[in-house]
């Protein structure tokens, strides 16, 4: 899994959740690792198409991790 945003961001995803992470502890809830995707920018270059075939496949990503917090 690739942990560096793209673009002029600078920062790597988990550096923007410490504060999530340290607030779920905090109040003694279950942090998991954050779910997230890039490519889906149709400013950046990327097609409708793309970007609909990236949502689908985040969904099931989605739903498996789900599953596994049952």
């Amino acid at each position: 899994m690739n942990t560096k945003t793209l673009g002029e961001h600078h920062f790597r995803i988990f550096e923007f959740c410490k504060n999530l992470e340290q607030t779920a502890y905090y109040t003694q809830m279950n942090y998991i690792e954050p779910l997230y995707f890039y490519g889906t920018s149709l400013n950046a270059g990327y097609t409708e198409e793309q970007v609909k075939n990236k949502a689908k496949e985040q969904t099931k990503r989605l739903a498996e991790l789900l599953k596994t917090l049952e």
